[in-house]
C-alpha cells in the first residue's frame, strides 16, 4: 500500500490530501458554529460535505491503487480561451509528435511553449470519433497537471 502511495505522482497525492482537508475543515467549522449558535442545519451540511469529500478521496485512492490514470506529457502549442465558455482549449504535442486537444478550466495557468504533464482517469467509454465531442466528454476525467522542468522533460 505504501509503495503505491510512493509511486503516485505528486499532483494526485496533493489533490487527495486537499480534498480530505476541505472535508475536515468544513465539518470542523460547522461543529464550532453549532457549539456557538446551535445551528443544526449547518452541522448537517458540514457533515454532508465531509462525506462527499471522503467519498471523493476513496475514489481517488482506487484510481491511484489500480493505476487507472493516464498521463499526457508534451509541449503546449496553443491556448485558446472562448469568451462565453468556462474552458480553455489547450493543444499539447507529445514527444512522438502527436497532437492532443484538451479542454481545461479557465483557471488553469498553462503557457504556450512550456512542457506539462496532464493526468486523466482512464475511462471505459466509447470513442465517438468527433474530436470536439471526445474532448468535451473527457473533461470530467481530468485529475490534474504539473509543469515539467527542462531536466525532467529530457529524461523522458
Amino acid at each position: 500500500m505504501m509503495e503505491q502511495w510512493n509511486r503516485c505522482p505528486y499532483v494526485l497525492k496533493r489533490r487527495m490530501c486537499l480534498t480530505l482537508l476541505a472535508g475536515l475543515s468544513s465539518v470542523l467549522v460547522s461543529l464550532v458554529v453549532y457549539m456557538v449558535s446551535a445551528d443544526s442545519v449547518l452541522l448537517a451540511m458540514g457533515g454532508v460535505i465531509f462525506i462527499c469529500c471522503l467519498f471523493r478521496c476513496v475514489s481517488l485512492w482506487h484510481i491511484i491503487r489500480g493505476e487507472t490514470y493516464a498521463a499526457v506529457s508534451g509541449t503546449c502549442t496553443s491556448v485558446t480561451l472562448s469568451p462565453l465558455r468556462r474552458y480553455r482549449r489547450i493543444c499539447v504535442t507529445d514527444l512522438s509528435g502527436k497532437e492532443h486537444t484538451l479542454l481545461l478550466s479557465g483557471q488553469a495557468a498553462v503557457q504556450t511553449g512550456a512542457q506539462y504533464r496532464f493526468y486523466f482517469q482512464r475511462e471505459h467509454r466509447p470513442v465517438l470519433g468527433n474530436d470536439y465531442l471526445d474532448t468535451v466528454l473527457s473533461t470530467n476525467a481530468f485529475l490534474g497537471y504539473e509543469k515539467l522542468s527542462e531536466d525532467n522533460a529530457e529524461k523522458e
